[in-house]
């Protein structure tokens, strides 16, 4: 990849060859530091701004409105849709799709209280890098590590509005569904599954080929090939107990309030259970 140099404009659009002869498609109305460098094939559209040091391999689209911070690396064969914001030393891999509104490389939330009570911002200086073949949704956000780097392995989906805390880390061909609040420092392993509307506390891991169920709330490691659920989440066995329970607690309370009153009285027979 070398730095290109304008040349040509042709309905609207610009044509700008590389040092080898081959040519990108850049819009005039995209704002490019001089320093970056396009391979061939790179297709920029309009008011998109990228800027000093990046890097951005063979074939790759850069939809409108995008905004590429400094010293990022993106791969071959990626799309960008619009109003994509890749803040600094972001690195993409190779044929990633990042779906509209998506923001990765924010500063993650990392806060310390001082003895005047005042929240503090603890710097984050860490980045994020997205390997190959990853598809992530739209308005999804990943922020950057405080220190290192939060990683979404090769092959992963990540799904819309979903919200990856800094120093996380996805492994490869694992998939997380919308609206999931992934805390920071979590760990996921490859091949698993996170259903719709997962939460979970910073610092746990998710092992390998475990299953996490819709809505799920998850609190503490999770072993490999595991499949929870729940609030709580716990395994499925141990979740069908307690939700058959759950389920009949207005009948034991009810059994429990009618047996006090016997007691009280001085009755020591056993209460009928209430009508279900």
């Amino acid at each position: 990849m070398r730095p290109v140099a304008p040349t040509v404009k042709m309905g609207g659009s610009a044509l700008h060859p590389t040092q080898s002869g081959e040519e990108v498609y850049i819009h005039p109305s995209a704002v490019i530091d001089p320093s970056v460098t396009l391979a061939e094939g790179v297709k920029i559209h309009a008011h998109v701004v990228i800027e000093r040091g990046t890097r951005i391999g063979r074939d790759t689209e850069i939809h409108p409105g995008c905004y590429i911070g400094e010293d990022c690396s993106i791969g071959c064969g990626t799309v960008l849709m619009p109003l994509v914001t890749l803040r600094e030393k972001t690195i993409v891999g190779h044929r990633v799709l990042i779906s509209s509104g998506v923001v990765i490389g924010s500063d993650g939330f990392g806060y310390a209280k001082k003895e005047d009570g005042v929240n503090y911002k603890v710097p984050q200086v860490g980045n994020v890098i997205i390997e190959d073949d990853v598809q992530i949704g739209a308005n999804a956000t990943i922020d950057r590590a405080t220190l290192g780097h939060t990683v979404i392995g090769k092959g992963s989906r990540v799904g819309a509005l979903t919200q990856v805390g800094h120093n996380a880390v996805i492994g490869e061909s694992t998939a997380v569904g919308d609206q999931v609040g992934i805390c920071g420092s979590c760990k996921i392993g490859n091949h698993a599954v996170i259903g719709q509307g997962v939460g979970m506390v910073g610092h746990i891991r998710i092992g390998d080929y475990a299953t996490v169920e819709n809505g799920s709330g998850v609190s503490k490691d999770v072993a490999d090939g595991s499949k929870i659920r729940g609030i709580p989440a716990m395994e499925e066995a141990d979740y069908a107990v307690f939700n058959h329970y759950l389920h009949q607690l207005p009948e034991f309370v009810a059994r429990l309030h009618a047996l006090e009153r016997k007691l009280q009285a001085g009755d020591t027979a056993s209460p009928e259970a209430p009508a279900s």
